[in-house]
């Protein structure tokens, strides 16, 4: 036997949440993941070794074979919100050191330092996309992917002004517009054609306040292998960018995002709609959006 420690650095991201540590074991039926290989992704049988606080370090015994090491959030989101660590063979005993990085899409998940091979790279990429379209597109678009987000269909288009309040936000719309349930999100306006989803970053989850609404975006965009190419833009001083998706359905949706900063937070607005229908709502989106006002 020998004795793996890891310890997770305190971090002001993700730092409520408890990790949960899997390693990986042929006889067990606890959890299974998916793992990239250089030969394809496989699925690998696990067993669960315990739990780590933020800022805490945890020892367990474990073998002195090969085996693969995985720290997730919960099972719901171990597809994309996860981090995997190849163990060598060996005696010795084995010291890990990581923390939760910032990035939404990938549910700021838990990262190994100096885990930074091609597979595992790979890995990120693919969970960062399947966290981005999936959490975003098929849990919110309800109409398309049948999550459980039922969007109002009407008759006919109401285009009076309509305004919405979400958590000291307000924004002007139109009465074809209905407030939904936003499973996890600050807020979820929909529409036949257009849907909008609200998302708050505080300056004390996010860690800091001194960068631009514009500065933020970036960040995002950074932390987001798959919209790493995204260009920000500006509309009357507020900065925006846009981006497609690929849904289940193999259709594709256009995202434009726009990015705010008031005293306390950061706010993104997630405008969706169907590529094709785009440049038909785009006057429509730049005009609500330059509606928003904040409390």
């Amino acid at each position: 036997m020998r004795k793996l420690t890891i310890k997770r650095e305190k971090s002001i991201i993700g730092r409520l949440g408890i990790m949960k540590v899997y390693i990986e074991d042929q006889t067990s039926d606890e959890l299974t993941m998916n793992v990239e290989t250089e030969n394809g992704p496989v699925k690998v049988s696990c067993r669960k070794l315990g739990e780590i606080k933020n800022g805490e370090e945890v020892s367990f015994d474990i073998g002195e074979s090969a085996a693969r090491i995985f720290v997730i959030a919960d099972k719901l989101s171990k597809d994309y919100c996860n981090e995997c660590y190849q163990l060598p063979k060996g005696s010795e005993d084995i010291y890990l050191t990581g923390r939760n990085k910032f990035n939404p899409a990938a549910g700021n998940a838990f990262r190994f330092d100096g885990n930074e091979n091609a597979i595992t790279l790979k890995s990120r990429k693919k969970g960062t996309k399947r966290g981005l379209v999936v959490l975003i597109l098929s849990m919110l678009i309800g109409f398309t992917l049948g999550y459980g987000i039922t969007s109002a269909i009407l008759g006919i288009i109401n285009n009076r002004e309509k305004s919405f309040e979400s958590g000291g936000m307000t924004i002007t719309l139109n009465k074809s517009f209905t407030e939904e349930d936003a499973s996890g999100y600050d807020s979820l306006f929909v529409s036949k054609n257009v849907e909008l989803i609200t998302m708050k970053t505080s300056f004390k989850s996010f860690g800091t306040s001194h960068l631009t609404a514009a500065e933020f975006a970036s960040t995002v965009i950074m932390n987001n292998k798959d919209i790493e190419d995204c260009e920000i833009s500006e509309s009357d001083g507020v900065a925006y960018y846009t981006f497609d998706a690929v849904a289940q359905d193999d259709r594709t949706y256009t995202y434009c995002v726009y990015t705010y900063k008031t005293d306390s937070a950061y706010w993104q607005l997630y405008f969706i709609t169907r590529e094709n229908k785009y440049n038909r709502y785009a006057d429509d989106i730049e005009k609500w959006a330059g509606s928003v006002k904040f409390e």
